[in-house]
């Protein structure tokens, strides 16, 4: 069976986290991404723009410096999901990025981005409604798809680790939705929970309702 090595940022909770408490930390991911760069222990072979002599795009070199938070910084209006792939295969690589599990990809990181946020809210608040709230939310947004989400651009690197000799492809694919329409549907899945659980504490409600105004007021903390 092939190994799956999937790349992507905030790819836990426990690294969402850290990076937004210290930014001085690289998640996985982001020091992942980083390896591309030649003089580090890997040396970029080809990649995507080579032939016509095209150079890396902007989105890429921001990601590959400081992760999705750096790239949603290009954007005003939209939020920006930066989904990387590995495999010694290319064009598995670059399909994976750019079909059906890339959007999948990002529901997992919009999910980490609200629980995350959902924590920075409950300040450290421990209890079942709190964790039972938590779990609800991160498998219905894990679980969602998002309408108007599209692939703005991909690119691919092939690379080669220069202590081992092993050869894989990097492939990277970016996808923008409207902020609006975002927040719009993640209030309304979590509006979900609360309308297909009759029996849900008033304690777990009042988590979900605070959850909804942030998201409909402020927006999603995209990072």
């Amino acid at each position: 069976m092939k190994s799956v090595k999937v790349m992507i940022v905030l790819s836990a909770m426990a690294a969402a986290i850290g990076m937004v408490v210290s930014c001085s930390t690289l998640s996985p991911a982001e020091k992942a991404a980083a390896s591309v760069k030649p003089e580090q222990k890997t040396e970029v072979l080809d990649d995507k723009g080579a032939a016509f002599k095209i150079g890396t795009p902007q989105w890429l070199v921001e990601y590959v410096g400081g992760g999705n938070t750096a790239v949603q910084k290009l954007y005003k209006d939209k939020y920006c999901f930066v989904i990387e792939y590995n495999d010694a295969e290319r064009d598995f690589a670059v399909a994976w990025v750019g079909g059906a599990e890339g959007p999948r990809a990002v529901s997992q990181k919009v999910s980490i981005s609200v629980i995350s946020q959902m924590e920075s809210k409950q300040q450290g608040e421990k209890g079942s409604d709190v964790e039972a709230a938590f779990d609800n939310a991160a498998k219905a947004l894990s679980d969602a798809s998002f309408s108007g989400l599209t692939k703005d651009a991909d690119w691919w690197q092939t690379v080669r680790n220069k202590d081992t000799q092993s050869v894989e492809t990097r492939a990277f694919a970016l996808f923008l939705i409207d902020k609006k329409e975002l927040d719009r549907q993640i209030a309304a899945n979590i509006q979900n929970i609360v309308d297909n659980n009759t029996a849900m504490s008033a304690a777990e409600r009042a988590i979900y309702a605070a959850l909804i105004a942030d998201i409909t007021g402020t927006g999603l903390e995209n990072s």
